[in-house]
């Protein structure tokens, strides 16, 4: 990797009621706002490992009121700016145009939702930007929850139905009717429900993950209780 290589963490401050909110149906606003806390804080974690010669690491936050609070939970080892427009698609491709605007070569996006996003995998997909011009990370629910690109291609956002089953097929198809070529990591789980909760337990083999300590240690205490 170049010090010209950016890396962009779309996240949300972690009050109780505004994240994971399918998941606090299932099992409480309590443990999933400290579930999205820890998983964010893994992911943090994993990006700070990387060489800080090497790579530039943004958060993207929801709005200009989180930015302060978002900048004091990520130990102010971020550079962190307010996501802007409301459809997911536009905040991402926001997102990528100022970092290449700013001379930025490589640009990689990821969201918070991932706990086994590691920093093998974000070095991996820095590495794959040399031969490629976009690498995806496949989501278990159909989306992605990685994305990067060699350069700003903003028609990979548009007609996207976001938040759907089809995304990174249609995601795909909009690479390829560019005529760039890409190249998919291995397929992740998205938690976002109990079911996918509970899928990621299961599959986990990385029992270090403090993500799998948290859930294992939050069940554990619950049914002792």
């Amino acid at each position: 990797m170049s010090n010209e290589c950016a890396i962009i963490i779309f996240a949300k401050f972690p009050d109780k009621g505004f994240v994971k909110t399918r998941l606090a149906k299932d099992l409480g606003e309590e443990f999933a706002t400290e579930f999205y806390r820890v998983c964010a804080e893994h992911i943090f974690s994993e990006v700070l490992k990387i060489n800080s010669n090497t790579l530039k690491p943004f958060i993207f936050c929801v709005g200009e009121k989180e930015v302060k609070k978002v900048y004091e939970w990520a130990k102010k080892k971020f550079i962190v700016r307010p996501q802007i427009d409301s459809d997911l698609g536009r905040r991402m491709s926001v997102s990528f145009k100022k970092c290449f605007s700013e001379g930025y070569t490589k640009a990689i996006i990821i969201g918070t939702d991932i706990p086994d996003i590691s920093t093998e995998i974000i070095e991996k997909a820095f590495s794959t930007l040399n031969n490629y011009d976009c690498v995806l990370g496949p989501s278990s629910d159909g989306g992605y929850y990685l994305l990067g690109m060699n350069n700003f291609y903003p028609e990979i956002f548009e007609g996207i139905e976001w938040s759907t089953s089809t995304v990174t097929q249609k995601t795909l198809e909009k690479i390829n009717s560019l005529n760039l070529q890409s190249k998919l990591l291995n397929e992740l789980i998205d938690v976002d429900t109990k079911k996918d909760l509970d899928k990621w337990v299961r599959s986990c083999i990385e029992l270090t993950n403090p993500v799998y300590k948290f859930v294992s240690n939050y069940f554990q205490k619950k049914y002792r209780d």
